[in-house]
């Protein structure tokens, strides 16, 4: 089995941690590891590498996350030196474990290779999953207080929900837009399909009346024109739609003014 170390510095100040942690390391091996027949597999450090970078992203973590095979050791002196937070060193963690690397991060005594690592590996999880949940928590207020100022959020279309745009105190209808997905509705009925209106709308003579003006995208894409005719036929929700979903998420938004 092989031991590889691993160390980290954020920025060029902080090159005498180097020493510091390769000491830790070292003398971890001499006094643990090699008495059980371990060799010394080299010492890899990432120098000026931010901890907001993942483990294997960097290019000496990479160069053990590659290298590393069943039986073998990764040591760190601390867990930071590592991993950007608790949950990516969680799940770093895990996977070596699958993969029979076992870990160990001196600062925290833990060594996955022995009984009680593995339990403190099990409460090393479960703390990251509480995080997750927490984080996860967060998230949703701020989703909800952003929807309920009127403003869009990460992992939503920018812009105005369909037929309404934006004002100071939430959403106010768009009379214009509704007059385009009427127009849109009108070319649907003829039976032409989202493609086929988007070619017709953006020709010269009809592309100046058909500009989402309240949107990001100012073009009518086919996702957005069938996204229109649902908004149309559930009366203009309040909400951001999604089109993988048949229902609209929950309306938290204010009255109109």
């Amino acid at each position: 089995m092989q031991v590889f170390m691993y160390g980290r510095h954020s920025t060029a100040k902080q090159s005498a941690t180097e020493d510091v942690q390769k000491e830790a390391c070292e003398r971890h091996f001499k006094l643990t590891l090699k008495p059980k027949g371990a060799t010394l597999a080299g010492w890899f450090y990432d120098a000026a590498v931010s901890g907001s970078k993942g483990f294997a992203d960097r290019p000496a973590g990479v160069q053990v996350w590659v290298s590393a095979r069943r039986g073998d050791y990764i040591v760190v002196s601390h867990l930071d030196r590592a991993f950007r937070s608790l949950i990516d060193g969680a799940n770093c963690i895990e996977g070596l474990k699958h993969r029979g690397v076992h870990f160990v991060a001196l600062d925290l005594g833990l060594d996955t290779s022995t009984p009680m690592g593995e339990f403190a590996l099990h409460i090393f999880l479960a703390a990251a999953q509480m995080q997750r949940r927490y984080i996860a928590e967060r998230t949703r207020e701020v989703i909800q207080h952003k929807l309920a100022m009127g403003k869009p959020h990460a992992g939503q279309r920018t812009g105005a929900p369909i037929g309404w745009r934006q004002s100071g105190l939430g959403w106010i209808e768009a009379p214009d837009e509704r007059e385009q997905v009427e127009k849109l509705c009108v070319m649907r009925d003829s039976g032409m399909s989202p493609a086929r209106i988007e070619q017709m709308i953006n020709k010269p003579d009809l592309r100046s009346q058909f500009v989402r003006r309240y949107a990001v995208s100012k073009r009518w894409t086919p996702r957005y024109i069938r996204l229109a005719f649902r908004a149309r036929d559930l009366g203009y929700p309040k909400c951001f739609l999604n089109s993988r979903s048949r229902k609209p998420k929950a309306d938290h938004t204010p009255a109109s003014a």
